[in-house]
């Protein structure tokens, strides 16, 4: 049995299209993804207690992209907007989207959050 096909099982009702639908979807989520393919700046906040997606999923896509900058919400869910820090970690984003999209920006912004 694949590791995890009870949790999906429990929530099949999500998948009332087909068993198939849901082995695509399951599969899906066992891909390896090549982080060292990827070459764009690459900037992620992600709380730390996410019941959702797992922060390790963070972490080793931080280790694998090179350059890549990862915000981390002490004590954050999966709804980073709720979080009391989401603004500064808002201003960081919009920041390193400037920074590499050639406009001005604020270098202090980006080097205090990470």
């Amino acid at each position: 049995m694949k590791a995890g096909l009870p949790v999906f099982i429990a929530i099949g009702a999500l998948w009332p299209e087909s068993w198939d639908t849901y082995m695509v979807d399951f599969e899906y989520y066992e891909e390896k993804i090549p982080f060292d393919q990827i070459k764009v700046p690459t900037i992620m906040v992600h709380g730390d207690c996410d019941d959702d997606i797992n922060y390790s999923n963070s972490l080793n896509a931080h280790k694998g992209i090179e350059g890549s900058i990862l915000i981390t919400q002490k004590n954050g869910s999966h709804s980073c907007q709720f979080h009391e820090d989401y603004t500064a970690h808002f201003d960081t984003s919009m920041e390193f989207a400037k920074k590499h999209y050639g406009l001005k920006y604020d270098e202090e912004i980006l080097n205090k959050q990470h």
